[in-house]
């Protein structure tokens, strides 16, 4: 959880921003804002605890509920690539992406950057269109799938040389600008 710091911060602020929209926030924040006066004007310490308890539990159980917050991308290396490598068949780079959404997200865009020898070539799965030019892909959520999981595959074409050592294919969140996965396309 801590080992990558930015990300943990990340999903708090995605968190925090879905959770502060939600009606149950609002409720648990007045009723404990009610008993932190009450406990300041007539010097009840005893409601501290259920003060706590009446703000902290609604979250954990909001977040317990709705999470993943905001859009997570994982890459599934098939055949016999591991890890974040992925070999090229008949000069085609095939990347799986398996992509699990929050409820708080209904569409969403990413930019996809590769290097010099390899370009974008086709798609599978729920991308709703493809600005070819600065490789941008525009999505939306499926209502249909359970937890809100799917799968993305991005094909793209070797176009050049790849150096031996590999080359990297970023998956980046526009709405946030963070590096979402990463792929090295290895040479053959």
């Amino acid at each position: 959880m801590f080992s990558d710091p930015s990300g943990f911060v990340r999903n708090v602020k995605e968190f925090l921003q879905s959770y502060t929209a939600h009606p149950i926030y609002q409720l648990s924040s007045l009723i404990g804002s009610i008993l932190v006066v009450l406990i300041g004007v007539f010097n009840w310490g005893f409601l501290g605890p259920i003060a706590a308890v009446l703000v902290i539990a609604p979250a954990g159980w909001f977040y317990t509920q709705n999470h993943p917050f905001g859009l997570r991308c994982n890459y599934s290396a098939i055949g016999e690539d591991n890890g974040h490598e992925c070999t090229p068949t008949d000069d085609t780079y095939t990347v799986v992406l398996d992509m699990r959404a929050g409820d708080d997200v209904d569409d969403y865009r990413l930019d996809v950057h590769t290097p010099s020898g390899a370009d974008l070539d086709r798609i599978d799965g729920n991308i709703t269109q493809v600005d070819e030019q600065r490789h941008i892909l525009y999505g939306m959520v499926p209502d249909n799938f359970s937890g809100r999981e799917y799968t993305e595959a991005l094909y793209l074409e070797k176009t050049g040389s790849i150096a031996p050592e590999g080359e990297l294919v970023l998956i980046k969140s526009q709405a946030n600008d963070y590096t979402m996965e990463w792929i090295r396309l290895l040479p053959e």
